[in-house]
């Protein structure tokens, strides 16, 4: 796959974690002038953040030939920080990002999209997010049961999930589950147990 680059601006959007960016593609193509008429936000799936998709650059540029712009931010939950917080942390994230855009920005007509389980977010924020009622829309794109996926991937499934539940009873769900339990990243018994849990 050959390597994507985006031009545009990175900027900080969450007042206490200045380690949160995300990137702004330019709303038109090379050499051309224009207002915004709108941004797409696209919050990427597990391991995933800016770029990390292959059709980035070319959804980038199909927007800007509309006047729009397309938003990409780091969330705490982007690459392999998903298993450190749950749902609730990337709402509280977004609506950082979202205030950044109408507010410092100017954006007006926002549509958030996520891919994979990023559509999960996006799900979650149409819910419950500060600005749900001013987003224009939602697009879910390639979204996924990471549940499905974890039952035919993780070896030992029951007792992870047993572990997991012990520990939440125990009050201890922000606690580590171990590395033999779930590999592909650190994660806690209460993100391991809302990915994988039915219901």
């Amino acid at each position: 796959m050959p390597l994507q680059q985006l031009q545009g601006a990175l900027f900080q959007y969450h007042p206490h974690k200045p380690h949160l960016v995300a990137f702004r593609s330019p709303c038109a193509p090379a050499g051309e002038q224009a207002i915004a008429a709108g941004c797409v936000v696209l919050v990427a799936g597990l391991t995933e953040g800016p770029l990390a998709l292959p059709f980035t650059t070319a959804l980038a540029d199909t927007l800007a030939g509309m006047h729009c712009e397309l938003v990409q931010p780091v969330l705490s939950s982007s690459y392999l920080g998903y298993g450190t917080g749950l749902l609730t942390r990337d709402i509280e994230e977004l609506d950082c990002l979202l205030e950044q855009l109408y507010e410092t920005h100017g954006q007006r007509n926002i549509i958030l999209m996520g891919h994979s389980t990023g559509s999960q977010i996006v799900l979650a924020y149409a819910r419950t997010g500060k600005y749900r009622t001013r987003i224009l829309g939602g697009i879910l794109q390639g979204a996924a049961s990471d549940r499905e996926y974890y039952a035919t991937q993780l070896a030992d499934l029951p007792a992870s999930l047993a572990m997991a539940n012990e520990m939440r009873a125990a009050h201890r769900g922000h606690h580590w589950m171990p590395v033999d339990a779930y590999p592909d990243a650190p994660i806690t018994a209460d993100r391991f147990w809302s990915l994988v849990a039915r219901g």
